[in-house]
């Protein structure tokens, strides 16, 4: 995925990887558009009152956050980059 995000590819936006804000990480991040992007993995299994409290806390400050699983980068990039358009 980030091959396609990288060096304004996707339709001229600037994304960073791994942008920190406040005490989390995002995966990816464009601030001009104030979006996150998350990949969730098997790691996020059972966590998804904690991954709820992280994303409330990250659209508090303005960012709308899209998550996917790591699965569907994997098997369908084009829709999840339709997605994210």
């Amino acid at each position: 995925m980030w091959t396609c995000l990288r060096g304004r590819r996707f339709a001229c936006f600037k994304f960073r990887r791994q942008h920190s804000l406040g005490p989390y990480i995002l995966d990816f991040y464009c601030a001009a558009l104030h979006l996150g992007v998350e990949l969730d993995g098997q790691t996020h299994l059972g966590k998804e009152v904690e991954d709820e409290a992280r994303q409330g806390w990250i659209e508090d400050q303005g960012v709308k956050l899209l998550r996917f699983w790591n699965s569907e980068v994997y098997e369908r990039l084009d829709s999840v980059m339709a997605a994210i358009w």
